[in-house]
């Protein structure tokens, strides 16, 4: 099992990467591609620079062999129109190609562009307009993220790191938070709290679970419905892979007890485990993918017995 998952894997990063040997020996040149972009890294609409990542769906001649791949994009921000960086929108783009090696050892940024199946990068990139606009889902997402951001920050206009802080732990916003305030929790190692991942959806599943169960909806109907208001929330921060992760994590947990299954923590956890490699084989090396599952498990086989041996043996 452990060599067809490595083999599945490889040949899954393979295809997915589709990498072109033929790009490597050549320089950086000036292309106009048209990309669709997929995810958004934070930045206030007052910063100069866009950056995101997307696929390449539409190239001219002669580098027709680019359509399809994935591509890191650094913007500049249109002074005119600072919206227009939104996900699922496909936009028309000019700027300086940077075709990225088959491997790079580190932890750089270029190496998790590499390791992630990016070929190339677009820097000092122009927009030049918009191909199409983002599906009707998508701009009803944009609207609710402008309004949970718009929730949070009421009453409290005088008090920005309040704001800050709550924007980046609640919708992933971490360039909300001000200079001082970032770079306080970068020295002091707690920047991680902001990554949206297990700690941040496990505390909003069971709000979410308890209000259902507050208004006495059947067990296996909160289940679906808080599962989908769940998913619906990891769609609007972005689709982070840790925060998909923790998702599926929960999902499969709380939907063992619901239909009722043998008890067995561990079982549900490495079926959560099994789903994200099936989807994404490559996650198996992802450091966050082996903190998150190892933590998890080192909980449920000795912290589990442990509180219960306490429980019984210390009866106050």
């Amino acid at each position: 099992m452990l060599l067809g998952l490595f083999g599945a894997g490889s040949l899954h990063y393979t295809v997915q990467r589709q990498h072109l040997p033929d790009w490597d020996q050549l320089p950086e040149r000036e292309v106009a591609i048209n990309v669709e972009i997929t995810r958004i890294f934070g930045g206030s609409e007052t910063e100069r620079f866009q950056n995101f990542l997307g696929n390449i769906t539409g190239v001219s001649s002669p580098v027709g062999d680019l359509l399809g791949q994935s591509i890191q994009v650094r913007m500049r921000r249109p002074q005119h129109n600072p919206k227009v960086v939104q996900r699922g929108a496909i936009l028309r783009v000019i700027g300086q190609l940077q075709p990225l090696p088959a491997a790079l050892p580190g932890d750089s940024f270029i190496s998790y562009l590499i390791d992630s199946g990016h070929n190339f990068r677009l820097r000092q990139a122009r927009w030049l307009g918009t191909v199409t606009q983002p599906s009707r889902y998508a701009q009803l997402r944009q609207r609710l993220k402008l309004r949970a951001s718009k929730i949070l920050s009421n009453d409290l206009e005088h008090h920005p790191d309040i704001v800050g802080a709550l924007r980046a732990m609640l919708l992933g916003e971490k360039h909300a938070l001000p200079p001082y305030a970032h770079n306080l929790f970068l020295r002091s190692g707690t920047m991680h709290l902001f990554a949206i991942s297990g700690l941040h959806i496990g505390i909003i599943a069971l709000t979410i679970n308890g209000a259902l169960r507050l208004v006495r909806i059947p067990r296996f109907a909160a289940f679906v419905i808080g599962s989908a208001i769940l998913l619906g929330y990891v769609d609007l921060i972005g689709l982070t892979p840790s925060a998909i992760r923790a998702w599926i994590m929960i999902t499969c947990f709380h939907g063992a007890r619901v239909l009722r299954a043998p008890p067995n923590s561990v079982a549900a956890i490495s079926a959560s485990a099994m789903i994200v490699l099936l989807i994404d084989p490559m996650q198996l090396f992802s450091a966050g993918f082996q903190m998150s599952y190892s933590i998890v498990f080192m909980l449920l086989l000795y912290g589990v017995p442990l509180a219960d041996f306490c429980q019984e043996r210390f009866r106050p």
